[in-house]
């Protein structure tokens, strides 16, 4: 493909719209059109973690007008919104571009805001509907289709960083992880430009910028059906903003120059436009649109509601009640190795001590139904793994409270998944919900109250005498809560049975623990690209002297001082 632009805007025989739109520019501040390099660019790796603080403050990242005008170029070209898209932003930066795509596609996942840089991704971090992920483009791309699979991909001001040999295996990895039917779309500028550039800030442009028939090329090659688009944007900025943009290095353009060479070519700009007061220039991207071919229906997808306005959902049928009755007579074996009993320690993360329930923390249900109730994260974490046994008539009890008072994750997308491997109703002592209270951390008070199985017998004042709503599960039923969703639970009753439970907790692949650096989890989905936490050893075999070590490494620093370590359940 020659990739020519000719002036009624075709490209080489593929469709193509060339427009112009009046529209004013202004220099408010406000959310940034993300873009960042590929680590395997020289300049771009120095110039992304140096101007990442100031980065958003440019007119083409901080202009909410200019922001919506691509936003909604790019809408249209992915045939946007689609409550059902699975989204990802390669080279999202700061997210805040990611956050917007996300409000405007109308789906209901979070977009996948994938960046090379952690100081870009800490702003992103703080967005409801992305989920960062440190990865770099290239090596994202080569990450198996069973691992990554989404139905948009935006590649924007991101491929000129990318060295020429990456271009073809980028694509066509995008191109094997990208479903059928789905789109992927780069948007990137063109040699020539109208920007108030110096001279020799002109000529790195076009030394660095690459024809854009470099991709469409490598697009085509993958496997894509390829289109281009170009679209104008006149802009008119006060030039003291442009200028001190310019300074900023507000594009990698400018880490090619040295101070003495930016200061130089200021005081050039400044000779230029001497006597006025503003600058023009049109800002032309090119949207080059790749569709793969749809091969039939995708399949639909399932899992448990994500019930984001209640905090929690179920019950999701995990086993079967032959394979929930057989991990039962697992954990009483479990029990008699220990000595008769479950207590201390040995309640905390035995997926780290037996393989069948490390099996279990990864069992693809569980995982699909999590992922989609933090709005479809792909990057998963399993951060614990409780026992809770309550026995008929032994008064045991929680009162109300919200796990995240004692852990410290932040943001708190975690999620816990309540197992049953026994029935769990109302009287045995099931747990109880206090729906929409995941929104604000409540105050908890310590009561040390007899039968109270939290470790100061903490409860929430303000729910007192709340009753809560009861799920009932069946053997191999579950449960999933937020984090931060008040829950409590009763004694199992006189003449009741057994409650067995294990609680699995979930957490999105970025979440910080601000505890304890030294916690340990386990992926169950995706990667750890951020590298938070210790990455957890599966263990060879049940209760083996490996596995015991790895279990007594990993349990403080995951139950820190407050949270519930004795004999008791939830």
């Amino acid at each position: 493909m020659a990739g020519g632009v000719n002036s009624d805007g075709h490209v080489d025989g593929a469709a193509q719209c060339a427009t112009t739109e009046p529209h004013t520019a202004t220099a408010a501040t406000a959310r940034r059109v993300a873009t960042t390099a590929s680590s395997s660019s020289s300049a771009g790796q120095p110039h992304y973690e140096e101007v990442a603080a100031s980065y958003d403050a440019a007119f083409f990242y901080s202009s909410i007008e200019y922001r919506d005008w691509v936003l909604g170029h790019l809408l249209r070209h992915m045939r946007l919104p689609d409550e059902s898209a699975s989204i990802v932003d390669l080279g999202g930066g700061t997210g805040n571009f990611s956050q917007a795509v996300a409000e405007a596609s109308g789906s209901a996942a979070r977009v996948l805001c994938v960046d090379a840089f952690a100081e870009m991704l800490e702003k992103a971090v703080g967005h409801g509907k992305v989920e960062p992920m440190l990865c770099d483009a290239v090596a994202f791309a080569q990450l198996p289709p069973s691992e990554m699979r989404y139905s948009h991909v935006l590649l924007k001001e991101l491929v000129h960083h990318i060295p020429a040999a990456d271009i073809p295996s980028l694509y066509a990895g995008l191109h094997a992880q990208l479903a059928p039917g789905g789109v992927a779309v780069t948007i990137t500028r063109p040699q020539d430009v109208d920007y108030p550039l110096f001279k020799r800030a002109h000529e790195i442009w076009k030394e660095n910028q690459p024809h854009h028939s470099a991709f469409t090329g490598a697009m085509e090659a993958a496997g894509f059906q390829v289109e281009a688009h170009a679209h104008d944007y006149p802009a008119t900025l006060p030039k003291l903003f442009w200028l001190s943009m310019v300074r900023a290095r507000f594009w990698s353009t400018f880490s090619h120059c040295t101070p003495v060479e930016l200061e130089q070519g200021v005081a050039e700009l400044e000779a230029q436009y001497a006597g006025q007061e503003e600058v023009q220039f049109t800002d032309r991207l090119l949207f080059l649109v790749g569709r793969k071919k749809e091969l039939g229906a995708a399949a639909a997808g399932g899992g448990a509601p994500a019930a984001a306005e209640r905090g929690f959902a179920g019950p999701l049928r995990v086993l079967s009640a032959d394979e929930a009755a057989a991990a039962a007579v697992r954990y009483d074996r479990y029990a008699a190795a220990l000595g008769g009993g479950v207590s201390g320690d040995y309640r905390f993360k035995s997926h780290l001590l037996l393989p069948w329930v490390w099996q279990l923390a990864a069992h693809p249900r569980l995982v699909a139904a999590v992922s989609q109730a933090l709005g479809g994260c792909r990057n998963l974490l399993c951060w614990s793994a409780d026992w809770f046994l309550k026995q008929p008539g032994d008064g045991a009890f929680t009162g109300w409270h919200q796990d995240s008072t004692y852990v410290g994750l932040d943001p708190p997308d975690v999620v816990t998944a309540w197992l049953a491997l026994t029935p769990s109703g109302p009287d045995n002592g099931c747990l109880h919900f206090a729906p929409g209270t995941h929104w604000q951390q409540l105050p908890h008070v310590d009561t040390f109250a007899e039968g109270n199985l939290l470790l100061k017998g903490q409860t929430i004042p303000e729910l007192a005498g709340i009753e809560g709503e009861c799920i009932p599960l069946a053997p191999g039923e579950a449960t999933l809560h937020h984090i931060r969703l008040a829950h409590r639970s009763g004694p199992a009753a006189p003449g009741s049975h057994r409650r067995l439970g294990l609680a699995l907790r979930y957490m999105a692949a970025h979440v910080r623990q601000s505890l304890d650096p030294r916690d340990c989890v386990t992926v169950v989905a995706g990667r750890d690209s951020f590298g938070l936490h210790r990455l957890e050893a599966p263990p060879a075999g049940e209760l083996d002297a490996a596995a015991r070590a790895e279990h007594a490494r990993a349990v403080p620093a995951v139950y820190p001082e407050g949270l519930e370590r004795g004999q008791g359940g939830q």
